[in-house]
């Protein structure tokens, strides 16, 4: 009887004290060995298991946590909310990491700028999931510097990869520190300690224009693979109105109030904040192709296309010898030639028609100074052009 007088005089003392902090409604009781917070009031209703044992000795840490999951709900966070940002915000061990990423890709997918899944997969995922790795593997990254380094020493060697790496990372931390609880002074990095991280940008590459006999060639070697008609008019159309790769299956022929029947893509680019226009596009196809009007096949639905995501156009690309062989050419000439090259070679045979640098924005659905940051030969000190 004196051990059940004295477990009552601290159990008193853990709700006062709590009822003193956060008011009538907010209080505690035993379940199954644990501490069970119970809130009633007119704003919240609601209970929860807390990670503390049912004795003496937590009181002094229970009472710090309800503290506070309290002032999280009064900032207008829900109860579990709340108790999550408040468990997270406890030692390196007991951060949830998987969670609270689950959390910023639903963010980034269903608020504010609304990313697509595509770009959650291109952009964020494979660095976020690198993090929790090493986070499991090594307890030497214990802060935001450490795990930075971490991803760039991963993609070393390919400088577009470890930016987008760390540009991940920070929009992660900087949302995990609001809203989840992530302890700040360890896990801000500032655009300053990227930099630093980062170190001098590695010159890139000069960017592989392909011939167009090159491009001839290649759309005869598509031809030769599974599905290869459909492939086929995919590449045709992409060379000859220097499309992205996702925009053949948007192209259909449509009559233009002064021009007739023209072929309009509907594709919108996601650029931030912005989506780019659906826009007429403007036939520029490789010398000697031979094409016929891919229009008026277009309006007869004879132009097939492949039944698959648009990055199958580079896995394909990867199986063709031919393909391995122009990689190569083009390294040994210390320039990149990358899947897209279709579209770039569009580009570089406007330019070199003499088609005037605004319409080939618009034929192409981006702004002069993407097009101009992109290709060497669109910038303003290509004055011997």
């Amino acid at each position: 009887m004196p051990k059940k007088v004295h477990a009552e005089l601290w159990v008193d003392g853990l709700r006062d004290s709590i009822r003193g902090s956060c008011g009538r409604g907010w209080t505690v009781q035993e379940k199954n060995g644990q501490i069970r917070l119970n809130v009633r009031t007119e704003a919240l209703q609601g209970s929860l298991v807390l990670p503390f044992p049912w004795e003496r000795g937590a009181s002094g840490d229970v009472q710090a946590r309800i503290r506070n999951i309290y002032a999280l709900c009064q900032r207008g966070h829900g109860l579990r909310d709340a108790a999550t940002i408040s468990e997270n915000a406890a030692p390196r061990g007991q951060i949830q990491w998987e969670a609270t990423i689950a959390a910023f890709r639903e963010k980034k997918i269903t608020t504010g700028m609304m990313i697509t899944e595509k770009t959650w997969n291109e952009d964020y995922s494979a660095y976020l999931e690198f993090i929790v790795s090493a986070m499991k593997a090594s307890k030497g990254l214990s802060n935001a510097i450490t795990i930075a380094q971490a991803l760039i020493n991963e993609w070393k060697g390919r400088p577009r990869s470890a930016e987008k790496a760390l540009i991940a990372l920070k929009a992660y931390l900087d949302y995990a520190i609001t809203y989840h609880g992530l302890p700040s002074k360890s896990w801000t990095l500032s655009r300053d300690q990227i930099k630093e991280i980062r170190g001098r940008p590695q010159t890139r590459p000069e960017l592989a224009i392909l011939e167009d006999s090159e491009i001839l060639l290649l759309v005869e070697e598509v031809n030769q693979t599974k599905n290869g008609n459909r492939w086929k008019n995919y590449a045709m159309l992409a060379s000859t109105y220097g499309l992205r790769r996702e925009e053949p299956w948007s192209c259909y022929a449509r009559k233009n109030p002064r021009h007739g029947l023209q072929m309009w893509c509907q594709y919108q680019k996601i650029s931030g904040a912005y989506k780019t226009q659906p826009r007429w596009l403007l036939p520029l196809p490789p010398t000697g192709s031979g094409w016929g009007d891919l229009v008026r096949e277009m309006h007869k639905e004879r132009l097939p296309l492949p039944g698959t995501l648009p990055g199958a156009w580079n896995t394909l690309l990867s199986k063709l010898e031919y393909w391995r062989e122009l990689v190569n050419k083009y390294e040994n000439q210390n320039q990149y030639l990358k899947p897209g090259a279709i579209r770039d070679a569009y580009s570089y045979r406007a330019h070199q028609s003499g088609m005037p640098l605004h319409k080939i924005c618009m034929a192409m659905g981006h702004s002069l100074i993407t097009h101009q940051k992109h290709y060497v030969w669109a910038r303003e000190d290509s004055i011997f052009d």
